[in-house]
């Protein structure tokens, strides 16, 4: 009997204590706080096991990539520096299979590029350009296309290849009245020319265009415009970027790439690193030879800037230094010149009609690619 009397009043008091410790509130908090904890644990161990996993590659995130979303944060630095941003490393065989494919208009092996880009690696941008190139979408093709031609991703062999398709594609996405490149809207008026148009857009904007860019945005195969017809006018001016090691000039309207040319640059390191500006722009004008001093005039035998001038700033770097044609076209993909960068006259021709006085030339001796 004594015995049962105390059971039950153990029994009781223990049920008081575990009713007591129910509503404590501080004993509450210390079991929250013990599960916050828990929880923060698995959190923390869940994003370690998602870190070691190789993120997958999907399409939003190719597109930034490929689109020149937030460039001048992976460039490290302003705009100028576009070279600086690819690196020139060599293209994996399924990775130029991957292009070669494209060209030709066949599928290429997309788990291969999938696998490629996922892991990372030096090659993995040129895997994702391949995947963007591939698509139906000729937007994203387009901005694959131009990541592979900037990385040189396919190799020498296919270079030329994609440059052109990248042409292609220019055409069919940015340019164009109704192309995607920025721009702003405007109406011939009556007496209007390209050249007009051009000047006073500049007077409005600040904005150096040519008549040739105006020509180039909006698809146009001549001068001839007419009154009402609805034009649009770049939002940013042209710029040159030119690579001494590679022995490449490219032309950026933005981001776009649109024309990229093979030069010859000065011997012994004479091209001037830096940023200049165009302050002349002239056709077969005279010219005086740096080494002996002789003006002379375009049809001289001795006449070597070929038909275009487009003259640098004079600067500490950069005295009588510009971009011209030549009579040595064999000296293009060398390191010839005085200084000057050479192009070959139909292509220095071309590049005079894109370019206006006060484009930015940006010369870099990064290497754009790993051939």
């Amino acid at each position: 009997m004594k015995w049962s009397w105390l059971l039950a009043v153990a029994t009781v008091v223990g049920v008081l204590v575990y009713i007591r410790m129910s509503q404590d509130p501080a004993a509450e908090a210390r079991e929250s706080e013990a599960g916050a904890a828990r929880q923060a644990r698995e959190s923390k161990d869940s994003a370690a096991n998602e870190a070691a996993s190789p993120a997958p590659v999907d399409a939003e995130s190719k597109l930034e990539i490929a689109s020149g979303v937030d460039r001048e944060a992976r460039n490290g630095g302003g705009r100028g520096d576009k070279a600086a941003e690819v690196r020139a490393v060599p293209s994996s065989g399924p990775v130029i299979e991957a292009f070669r494919a494209i060209l030709d208009g066949r599928e290429p092996d997309a788990e291969a590029l999938d696998a490629i880009a996922s892991r990372g690696g030096p090659d993995a941008e040129a895997a994702r350009a391949a995947a963007l190139a591939a698509s139906a979408d000729p937007n994203l093709r387009r901005n694959g296309l131009q990541l592979a031609v900037e990385l040189g991703a396919g190799g020498l062999d296919l270079h030329d290849r994609m440059y052109r398709a990248l042409l292609t594609a220019n055409q069919k996405t940015l340019l164009g009245s109704k192309g995607s490149l920025p721009g702003t809207a405007y109406t011939v008026a009556s007496g209007d020319s390209l050249d007009r148009i051009a000047k006073k857009h500049r007077q409005a904007t600040g904005i150096a265009v040519s008549a040739g860019l105006i020509r180039l945005v909006n698809g146009l195969k001549n001068n001839t415009i007419h009154p009402n017809q609805t034009l649009r006018l770049p939002s940013t001016e042209p710029e040159i970027q030119v690579s001494r090691e590679s022995r490449r000039l490219r032309v950026y309207v933005g981001e776009a790439l649109v024309r990229e040319y093979q030069v010859c640059i000065g011997k012994d390191d004479k091209t001037p690193i830096g940023t200049f500006e165009v302050e002349t722009r002239q056709e077969k004008t005279p010219w005086r030879n740096p080494e002996t001093g002789k003006l002379l005039y375009f049809g001289d035998p001795d006449y070597a800037i070929g038909t275009r001038w487009l003259g640098f700033e004079t600067t500490k770097d950069a005295q009588g230094i510009g971009i011209h044609g030549t009579n040595e076209p064999e000296s293009i993909g060398k390191a010839e010149s005085l200084g000057c960068i050479r192009m070959r006259n139909e292509e220095v021709e071309e590049l005079f009609e894109f370019i206006a006085i006060g484009t930015s030339v940006h010369v870099r001796n990064e290497a754009w690619f790993a051939w």
